[in-house]
This record gives C-alpha cells, structure tokens and sequence, in this order.
C-alpha cells in the first residue's frame, strides 16, 4: 500500500471520528426538571391552579389520551388568555367549557389528542390532568349534535 491509501485511510478514519464526535455531542439533553419550567418562565400553568380555580387556556392548547382512554391536558399548559375555561376539581381533574364543541373535536382529532399522553408530554405523562367534563358532557359523542 502506497502513501495515497495510507492517506485515504487516514481521512476516512477521521471523518468517522469527526462524524461520531458530531453525533454524540449533537444531542440537547432535558436537563431542567418539568416542576421547574413556571420559575423559569415566570408563567401560570394548570398545574398551580387549586381546586375550584377556573382560568382560560388558548384553543391550541395540546390534549392527549390516558392509559384509561380518558382525554387529558398537560399540566404545564399555560393558564391566562383564551376562549377555553378549565376549572380544577378534585381528584386532579378538570372540567373544560368550549363555545363550540363540534370545533373542538375537529380540533383534537387533528391535533392528534388521541395519542397517548406517556409520550405526547414532556413527563411522561406524569402531570397529565384528566378532563372530567367538556361543556357538562362525559363523552366526545355527546357533544356531537349528530352522532
């Protein structure tokens, strides 16, 4: 083997070096723990609401599905403007009052809410809050006018 295919190796084994450098160190890790993110930011979430308190959330708030098929929010969702009302019931539930609900559930179906909330949050789920009702309803059905 001649010098050139000592130097072609030599580049190729460094650009393999430089590629898994590249690799390894390319990742952002979530080094800030979730119960953290409101002092952070500064910001009111679900989560720091007590029972009873009712707050507007925006209509592009995320939702997700339980382990129990239950639809849920994100706790970490921002509380403060928005045409949606969320009020904290006991058992770390909310109810949820929309002005048209055939909208939400286009809303929610397109937002791919139906996805699981163990990978859809940040937590892993773990700060999810359940949604008891939605405009006094327990189901999505009910508040189809024509199921």
């Amino acid at each position: 083997m001649g010098q050139e295919g000592v130097d072609m190796i030599f580049r190729l084994a460094l650009f393999i070096w430089a590629l898994s450098a590249t690799v390894v160190s390319a990742d952002v890790l979530w080094d800030i723990p979730v119960n953290k993110i409101g002092t952070i930011t500064g910001k009111l979430y679900i989560k720091d609401l007590t029972v009873g308190d009712k707050a507007k959330i925006d209509k592009y708030s995320l939702f997700c599905t339980t382990k129990n098929n239950a639809l849920a929010i994100g706790g970490y969702t921002e509380i403060g403007d928005g045409d949606y009302l969320v009020q904290l019931m006991p058992g770390n539930k909310i109810t949820l009052t929309v002005p048209d609900a055939e909208e939400f559930i286009k809303k929610i179906f397109s937002d791919e809410s139906y996805a699981n909330c163990d990978w859809w949050t940040a937590d892993k789920g773990a700060s999810s809050v359940v949604i008891d009702s939605i405009n006094g309803k327990n189901k999505l059905s009910e508040l189809l006018k024509n199921p």
